[in-house]
């Protein structure tokens, strides 16, 4: 199949579900009450729709252009369905809480599909101490982990690693390949670098498509396709690559090894260093990730909308450290970014080297 039989399939297949899902947010608007349970199918269609991009390798054959039309079409449709969230009642204020150990008590496991502690625990007589996370803008239900295939979306303050991405008839498999997807993740890690796994388990990512994540750090490891990152704040991500693509960031760090030129585009205060030294992986190219083209970057001279990195490998070893504890018990009340400098325990500040370029608080 020629690549212009696969656009225009690829284009018809998404033009009749993004026409049904406009159909419902728009029969949604006609209606005099909105509930977070109406919303939720749309939520759904809408992040399953955004992943389609990448499980069908759409770059590889759609046109600049109508990759362009795609990411246009996908922000109208958020931009709809965040209308209506602005309608439907407010469910309070997000936050975690540890449940009081009681003789009664009997210890729980996390999920197979993912360890997160976004299930609030049982009411308690005894005091508990309340782990605030700020409420996410974009994504109901946020207390409910959704997996569609090599899939993961709608959770906050979680550990994402391979046996995560591993389906009920693989139990068996230690390893599998496969595209991933992450869209809608807030204050998360996702670590699939070898022997990173609780359960052993290895994931060999051929290519990686993020959208929409918030706080979130990718472990990612040795990727040998593409990579693009869509309306990703305030992040880190440490991957070797063979293309690298971001649009709509701010407030992200990349310590990568890329074959190709990266390529940013309407994107601000994003940072490139080399591969961290101290993890495993030798990489048969030179690395491109200092040769950065900016598509939105105007007139002549540098682009000032991202500059180069010290070495990473201190941030990385912060953050396998944190993969290895409770979500709930990370620096600051929870949250991920920034990380601590040497010698501070209370998890503000970052290294020196990058706090005056790039604040990924984003205060």
């Amino acid at each position: 199949m020629n690549n212009s039989t696969q656009s225009a399939e690829f284009l018809a297949k998404f033009q009749a579900e993004r026409d049904a899902i406009q159909s419902q947010i728009d029969k949604l608007k006609n209606t005099t009450s909105v509930s977070v349970l109406d919303m939720q199918p749309i939520s759904a269609r809408i992040t399953a729709l955004a992943a389609s991009f990448t499980l069908e390798r759409a770059t590889e054959f759609l046109p600049a252009y109508d990759q362009k039309l795609f990411n246009e079409q996908m922000d109208t449709l958020e931009a709809g369905l965040e209308a209506l969230r602005s309608r439907a009642p407010s469910r309070g204020k997000f936050s975690f809480k540890k449940k009081v150990p009681t003789a009664a008590s009997t210890p729980t496991t996390a999920s197979a599909s993912t360890s997160t502690s976004a299930t609030p625990a049982p009411p308690s007589s005894e005091p508990e101490k309340e782990k605030r996370i700020h409420p996410p803008p974009d994504t109901e239900p946020w207390v409910h982990a959704m997996q569609h295939g090599r899939q993961f979306g709608n959770i906050q303050g979680g550990k994402i690693t391979a046996s995560s991405f591993f389906g009920s008839n693989e139990v068996d498999k230690k390893t599998i390949k496969a595209e991933v997807t992450l869209v809608s993740l807030r204050n998360c890690i996702i670590n699939l670098l070898p022997g990173a796994d609780p359960k052993g388990k290895e994931i060999v990512v051929t290519a990686l498509y993020a959208r929409d994540l918030h706080t979130c750090v990718i472990l990612a490891g040795y990727i040998p396709g593409s990579v693009r990152l869509e309306k990703m704040t305030s992040g880190l991500m440490v991957v070797g690559c063979h293309q690298l693509r971001m649009e709509n960031c701010e407030r992200t760090l990349v310590y990568s090894a890329i074959k190709t030129a990266p390529a940013i585009e309407k994107s601000k205060q994003i940072g490139f260093g080399d591969y961290p030294s101290n993890l495993p992986y030798t990489f048969p190219w030179k690395s491109k990730a200092d040769e950065v083209q900016d598509f939105s970057s105007v007139g002549a001279g540098p682009s000032k909308n991202w500059m180069k990195l010290p070495d990473g490998s201190r941030a990385v070893n912060h953050y396998i450290q944190l993969c290895n504890m409770d979500p709930r018990d990370w620096p600051k009340d929870g949250e991920l970014l920034p990380y601590p400098e040497e010698g501070q325990e209370d998890g503000g500040g970052m290294s020196p080297e990058s706090e005056d370029a790039i604040d990924l608080s984003g205060k």
